[in-house]
């Protein structure tokens, strides 16, 4: 349940989790660790214990921190805080509480695309690199290449990014080539099928986080959790038992609900 979940979590070292940037830049300033606790009344019940719990967790301000390996947070982790971050907003006592959890919520749902971006990046580095070993002259040339680092940008590989601004999630868009690179990750470093495997209840919780959000009047911080919705519903929700494909008109509400945000927030044509 809720409280394995937290444990679990809890228990490990975690190595770069760029989580509490987000919180903080989120949240009205403060400490991460204070401010998921804050406002619920000095931590009392279920809600004020698991937000002291996760919120005990250190993290490093690695920026390539939260991968799948070297007991770093990747993408199914990131999901699963942003669950327990909605589920305790909705049984914070009050407006406040709940906003403060809700930032930080938004702020795991961000670092899962950063973390997706940075590992697209790595991996484009290292499909260069192995060209570049195969078509080294000698052996010289093939030592250069091994002894590059790879990491974002190496080789001259592109950089994939995600918006740094909330409102930039609006109108931005994954390209082809982020997306095939995250098809073909194996290691819970890219949203697709085989980190995100219950990709409906994912959606459950990103409509229960949206409503929340929209009941508050936080317009901003529902641009992406739409994007991520149309995303997850575009390209990971498969067809029910009996034949039925919800994805397309699961993508199509989102697709109209970022519409109506922008109409909302004076963007609209």
């Amino acid at each position: 349940g809720l409280r394995a979940d937290a444990r679990s979590l809890a228990g490990r070292s975690f190595a770069g989790g760029g989580g509490a940037a987000g919180a903080r830049s989120l949240v009205s300033g403060g400490s991460f660790r204070s401010q998921a606790g804050a406002g619920l009344g000095g931590g009392r019940g279920m809600a004020g214990t698991l937000a002291t719990t996760l919120s005990a967790v250190s993290f490093s301000s690695d920026a390539g921190g939260g991968g799948g390996g070297g007991g770093g947070l990747g993408v199914r982790h990131f999901e699963m805080l942003m669950r327990i971050y909605c589920m305790l907003a909705h049984m914070a006592p009050n407006a406040a509480a709940r906003a403060e959890l809700l930032a930080v919520a938004v702020s795991y749902l961000a670092r899962l695309w950063t973390t997706a971006a940075f590992f697209a990046s790595v991996r484009e580095s290292k499909e260069i690199a192995k060209a570049k070993l195969k078509a080294a002259a000698n052996s010289s040339e093939a030592k250069k290449v091994r002894e590059m680092a790879l990491v974002p940008g190496a080789h001259g590989a592109r950089v994939h990014t995600v918006p740094t601004d909330l409102a930039e999630w609006l109108l931005w868009a994954p390209s082809a080539r982020f997306l095939e690179l995250m098809a073909a990750d194996r290691r819970n470093r890219a949203l697709n099928g085989r980190a995100l495997k219950r990709p409906a209840q994912t959606l459950y919780y990103l409509e229960q986080m949206r409503g929340a959000l929209d009941g508050d009047s936080l317009l901003l911080e529902q641009a992406l959790v739409l994007q991520t919705a149309e995303f997850i519903a575009t390209h990971l929700l498969p067809a029910s038992a009996d034949g039925a494909v919800a994805g397309p008109p699961l993508a199509a509400l989102a697709l109209r609900r970022r519409a109506s945000l922008c109409e909302r927030l004076g963007l609209g044509a």
